[in-house]
């Protein structure tokens, strides 16, 4: 890497292969904490993540239409995430109370 024409640090394929080597039931535990639970803090019995070969698939049914957008987007920002088919619903459209006032 440089820093201008000055010589910073160096950038192994290793470390730039990292996070795609990492097992499709690592990515859907991820998955599955840091979307369902920490940022929607979704139903647990009302959706699902399955993930093959990286490609996340995201089922089930959110409460807001919002909400199934921000899955994608956060189930995308995983490392190792290669891609994500978004097959979810939503009971409500809009963005729900939480998102009221900002």
């Amino acid at each position: 890497m440089l820093d201008g024409e000055h010589l910073v640090g160096v950038v192994a394929r290793r470390d730039v292969l990292r996070t795609f080597l990492r097992t499709d039931e690592d990515l859907r535990t991820d998955v599955d904490r840091t979307v369902f639970d920490d940022a929607l803090h979704a139903d647990k019995n009302a959706v699902l993540a399955s993930v093959e070969r990286g490609v996340v698939l995201l089922t089930g049914r959110l409460e807001y239409e919002a909400d199934v957008a921000t899955a994608e987007r956060l189930a995308l920002a995983v490392p190792g995430v290669v891609g994500v088919r978004n097959r979810m619903d939503f009971v409500w459209q809009g963005q729900g109370p939480q998102h009221a006032g900002g």
